[in-house]
C-alpha cells in the first residue's frame, strides 16, 4: 500500500522514543540539530526538505483515498 510509508516512519519514531524511554519527540529534533550542527549540515534547509517530503506523502496520501 502506498502509505507503508507513513507508518513505517512512525514506527521508526516509537521505537526511538521506547528505546531512550521517552514520550516527547523533541528527543528526535534535539538529536538531530546536535547531528546537523556537527555533521555541517544547514538545519533550517533539511527542515525545508523534510517538509517537502511531507507534503509529497500526503499529497500521496490523498490520490489513494
Amino acid at each position: 500500500m502506498k502509505i507503508d510509508f507513513i507508518q513505517d516512519a512512525v514506527n521508526r519514531v516509537d521505537r526511538f522514543l521506547a528505546n531512550y524511554d521517552s514520550e516527547q519527540p523533541a528527543e528526535i529534533l534535539a538529536d538531530i540539530m546536535h547531528y546537523c550542527k556537527i555533521k555541517g549540515y544547514d538545519l533550517a534547509e533539511q527542515l525545508n526538505i523534510a517538509e517537502d517530503y511531507v507534503a509529497e506523502e500526503e499529497s500521496m496520501m490523498a490520490e489513494v483515498a
